[in-house]
């Protein structure tokens, strides 16, 4: 398989997350057995190729959530930081303090 093509499946795999959500996984399959009911192996394969990348992802995602912890809580600690010590929020440019 092409770089490109590898690029392409994925970017249907984040397509698929970004617009259907928590919908992905059946709206995934549904793909997968419509081209399977017409008969179409190669449309078939495409989307079993995009439902693992999704898989994938996912436990990507899911690893790097357990890893950091909620969001939230990174944003909380900003507010720990002593003051001479903040980080960098993009607004404070030139300023030292």
């Amino acid at each position: 398989m092409t770089i490109i093509r590898e690029q392409e499946i994925w970017a249907m795999a984040l397509w698929g997350d970004r617009e259907h959500g928590e919908d992905a996984v059946e709206f995934i399959a549904g793909k997968v057995l419509h081209f399977e009911h017409l008969g179409d192996e190669r449309g078939q394969r495409l989307w079993v190729q995009v439902a693992r990348r999704y898989a994938q992802l996912k436990d990507i995602m899911n690893a790097e959530r357990s890893w950091l912890g909620p969001i939230d809580d990174i944003e909380d600690e900003r507010e720990s930081f002593p003051a001479n010590m903040k980080p960098y929020s993009g607004t404070d440019r030139g300023r030292r303090s």
